[in-house]
């Protein structure tokens, strides 16, 4: 597991429609059959991420997520919806996802907040 700690103004604050427009910025992404997540890291991250679950790099098409209602809320919208939870990973941005999703997100790589339940 990456244990590096992502450093602020670092291409994880960049928008991943604009990731390939920054040098050093590489767009990557996990598509199984319990996560979907696209995110922009370094090119040093990118190249530290296992190849099992990430695919990174500009053939590497934006995801066509489906949208429900947490994926675009934020830390504290997130915490306040009952029917999300707010999930870390040191390996990807942190993100709000449904409580079906995040019950199936890897406890090796996401701590997940779930409302009315212990710490993923």
């Amino acid at each position: 597991m990456i244990t590096q700690t992502f450093a602020q103004g670092s291409c994880t604050d960049v928008a991943t429609a604009e990731c390939s427009d920054h040098e050093g910025c590489e767009l990557c992404k996990m598509d199984v059959s319990w996560a979907k997540v696209e995110f922009c890291v370094s090119e040093e991250i990118a190249d530290k991420l296992p190849e099992q679950l990430f695919t990174c790099g500009e053939e590497n098409p934006p995801l066509q997520l489906s949208s429900d209602e947490c994926s675009d809320l934020d830390k504290h919208q997130c915490e306040g919806n009952a029917s999300c939870a707010w999930c870390v990973s040191a390996a990807v941005p942190s993100a709000c996802y449904t409580i079906e999703q995040a019950k199936r997100l890897p406890a090796a790589v996401f701590s997940c907040e779930i409302p009315s339940i212990a710490q993923y």
